[in-house]
């Protein structure tokens, strides 16, 4: 017995480690030292693209460098100079960091990952997402009772799906894809062991799913464990019959179960996003604030032959409409062959007696995805309106490689116990793929685009070629079975290595999927440097950068916060409806987003920068890729790769006004449209907020201002006031600022519909602005104290015995 454990342990071990095998292969540039991010898509956008480069590998990844390394850049700056990165003062004239639901700020293991060199860092995320995921599924795959093999093609297939692979550079999706295994392996260890310690394990781990990246997938993670807790709590699941005659009666015991489980699941579920509220509570906060969720999204929905083009690009073609158009993790759910023929026999099969719920889940994301019928409506429930209906595919994804894992073991049954049937079974799947193939030859027969009927044709011979390998190492063992064909004493050694041999093709099979799909650049090409960021560096104060389109883009949002640069622009999932609506009264191209579309204005790049909105934002500097037509207030400052000017009429960053209006919102915005505002002069105030009453303007200067300190979380001025005026700070205002003046407290009053401002008496002063979330503190307190219960659940010092006790028997 104590041989037979070992054996099986010994083969865990050794599937795992195959598996962290695969996600090293899987970014095999690793070994050379390069780093997974699309660094070299910078070059799609001046000043870089000005100097001599290689071509672009992949645009499709230009997020990897204009989103997760510029946020991993700042955090890494951030805590260098001794702050925790709360705000940040690079983009949209402002913005809070911590509402920022990808930049992984709260996740624990990029704490650890600080620890290291920035290239290896991000080294060492994306072997870690991957090999999370595959071990995850793994585990899971063996709680469900597949056979160890079983488990290591599920493994395979979900660790290296064309989702993950396509987000593999994507931080804040890879890191949350991974944990669904392991959430559903740990509420279902709570479950069936009724566990405190492990409905604590359970609490953790949904917790870290949640704090890891995008709340997208978090969302249809949590849907999925809470199907599978619903499913759990079936009476059929949970039953005892008795026998009286030949009626069988259900036990009322059952349905105490079910309750049971119900109120562990929803305590594992609610217990975690409260153990999340540090990280989800800002993020409520931005949302509330922003204009992206009040959008709609489109009842439009691509037919659902798409499907096909999703699971089978081989056969039908990719999702992207042609050769050359860039892929995203929204248009590949490849989880190869072999695991697509494996599932259909678990589901025939009837493998296992969650075969039915896998399917009815997969079923569920195709009918959402594609909005059938009334599935189409699930969108339009609260919450769900600005999501992307086609991500739902993970959990397509999950369920298919359960199902290939549970497929492998009743192939193995019937290959040995009904041979025969099982080459009936081949020759229907044989037939299925041969109609895939077919109807993939006449779809490149119909299309004229001869550059895209080539691929076409190159995917096809390799989507054949892998079906007959499939075929035939599936056709392998219900072959020895009849012992027809080989002796007897070599069936044995060529039955145990056949199924390794169909884990080794499901794993080829992949990792030649999406061939050089990622980018891996060297660690010295991360942040390239440039002679007009050479020069821009080099300039004193503050000032703001914009960056124009003409003639191409130049300086691409959050470039700029690779170098420490402050901008107006700024592209993230949200920001707030009243930046867009400040820039909207200059700039027509920048407009709150519109109903029906919740996916525009993701990124703010306002082009007005003659406005005087733009010199009320302290834009100093304006660059552009090619010579633009200049008013006389600015001046050529820089001709090189690019073309930089500098504005003379650009407010400093922090000054003093005597002068205010106090107006309704409407007319605070109707006024920043005028040609006659001229914030130099004037401030505009708002009613609402009932700022106070100051002095008569004053022909004389109202004093001097200057920024002694300028940090992400704080501002220091001091300033020396000749009569009774208001300090305006250039930045946005947004809950949680607080200001001080002279160690007092002083509201902050919204000054020209988006600055702080604050009311300054006669006489010198210090004030300091301080960003503190509003919503830090109770979601500190609330964080901290879940994460101290866990682990006295899970170390077993729960102090509270009886408590516990009956937790443990529920």
């Amino acid at each position: 017995m104590m041989s037979l454990k070992g054996s099986r342990k010994r083969a865990d071990f050794a599937a795992l480690a195959a598996l962290a095998l695969f996600a090293l292969a899987l970014c095999w540039p690793v070994l050379l030292g390069k780093v997974p991010v699309a660094a070299d898509t910078l070059y799609l956008w001046a000043p870089w693209s000005k100097l001599p480069h290689a071509p672009v590998q992949n645009s499709a990844l230009a997020d990897s460098s204009l989103l997760y390394l510029p946020w991993v850049a700042f955090e890494r700056a951030s805590l260098a100079s001794g702050e925790w990165p709360q705000w940040d003062p690079y983009s949209f004239a402002g913005a809070s960091f911590a509402a920022n639901s990808q930049n992984q700020l709260y996740y624990p293991l990029t704490w650890l990952l600080w620890l290291l060199p920035l290239s290896g860092s991000i080294q060492l995320l994306a072997l870690f997402n991957l090999s999370l995921a595959g071990w995850g599924m793994y585990a899971f795959c063996r709680l469900l009772g597949a056979t160890q093999l079983g488990s290591l093609i599920g493994g395979l297939v979900f660790a290296g799906s064309g989702m993950m692979q396509l987000a593999l550079e994507a931080p804040g999706v890879a890191s949350v894809y991974g944990w669904l295994p392991w959430m559903l392996f740990a509420t279902e260890m709570a479950l069936t062991r009724k566990s405190a310690r492990w409905t604590a394990v359970a609490i953790l781990v949904c917790a870290l799913q949640t704090v890891a990246g995008n709340l997208q997938w978090v969302l249809y993670s949590y849907f999925a464990v809470g199907c599978w807790i619903a499913w759990r709590a079936l009476p059929v699941m949970n039953y005892r019959l008795e026998v009286t005659g030949h009626r069988r009666i259900l036990l009322a015991s059952s349905w105490r179960s079910t309750w049971q489980t119900l109120l562990r699941g929803a305590l594992i579920l609610t217990a975690a996003l409260v153990l999340s509220t540090i990280h989800l509570a800002p993020f409520l906060e931005l949302s509330s604030l922003a204009g992206r969720t009040g959008g709609q999204v489109s009842s439009h929905s691509p037919p659902l032959s798409t499907l096909l083009r999703l699971l089978m690009p081989q056969f039908f073609g990719t999702a992207a409409p042609g050769v050359g158009t860039p892929m995203v993790f929204n248009d590949l759910w490849y989880v190869g062959i072999p695991a697509l023929l494996l599932a259909s026999v678990a589901v025939v099969r009837r493998a296992h007696r969650s075969v039915g719920f896998w399917l009815a889940l997969a079923t569920f994301a195709i009918l959402v995805a594609f909005g059938i019928g009334p599935f189409l409506y699930i969108r339009r429930l609260p919450g769900l309106s600005a999501l992307l209906p086609s991500r739902i595919g993970y959990l397509l994804i999950t369920s298919l490689s359960v199902l290939a894992a549970l497929g492998f073991g009743a192939w193995l049954r019937i290959a040995d116990e009904k041979p025969r049937r099982a080459f009936l079974w081949l020759g229907a799947l044989a037939l299925a793929l041969a109609g895939a193939l077919l109807a993939g030859l006449l779809l490149r027969n119909a299309e004229t685009d001869t550059a895209l009927q080539q691929l076409m044709g190159e995917q096809l011979w390799r989507g054949a070629v892998i079906s007959l390998i499939s075929l035939a190492a599936l056709a392998l063992w219900p072959l020895l079975s009849l012992k027809r064909t080989l002796a007897p004493r070599s069936a044995p050694s060529l039955r145990a290595a056949l199924p390794l041999l169909l884990a080794l093709l499901v794993a080829a099979d992949l990792l030649t999927s999406v061939p050089g799909y990622n980018s891996f650049v060297s660690p010295d090409a991360l942040v390239p440097v440039t002679p007009a960021l050479i020069w821009l560096r080099a300039q004193p104060g503050n000032g703001r950068l914009l960056g124009l389109d003409a003639g191409g883009v130049t300086f691409n949002p959050n470039t700029q916060m690779l170098y420490g640069f402050s901008s107006v622009e700024g592209y993230d999932s949200l920001h707030t409806r009243r930046y867009e609506e400040f820039w909207g009264a200059v700039d027509a191209q920048v407009r709150p987003v519109a109903r029906g579309n919740p996916y525009s204005n993701v990124s703010v790049r306002p082009q007005a920068y003659t406005s005087t909105l733009a010199d009320l934002l302290n834009v100093s500097y304006i660059a552009s890729s090619t010579p633009i037509s200049i008013p006389t207030s600015y001046t050529p400052s820089y001709n090189g790769e690019i073309y930089i000017y500098k504005n003379g009429n650009a407010l400093p960053r922090a000054f003093l006004l005597t002068e205010a209006k106090v107006l309704s919102t409407v007319q605070v915005r109707a006024e920043l449209a005028s040609p006659q505002f001229d914030p130099s002069k004037v401030l505009l105030l708002e009613a609402d907020e009932q700022p106070p009453q100051v002095a008569a303007p004053t022909t004389s200067a109202p004093g001097s201002v200057q920024i002694t300190d300028y940090k992400c979380n704080s501002v220091v001025v001091e300033a020396q006031v000749n009569t009774n005026a208001w300090l305006v700070l250039a930045d946005a205002n947004y809950p949680g600022w607080r200001a001080t003046v002279d160690g007092h407290e002083q509201q902050i009053y919204t000054a020209d519909y988006l600055l702080r401002s604050v009311p300054l008496a006669p006489g010198r002063h210090r004030i300091t602005f301080t960003f503190a979330p509003t919503t830090l503190l109770p979601g500190g307190i609330l964080s901290a104290g879940s994460l101290a219960l866990l682990i006295l659940f899970i170390a077993g010092l729960l102090p509270f015995g009886r408590f516990r006790s009956q937790l443990d028997n529920t």
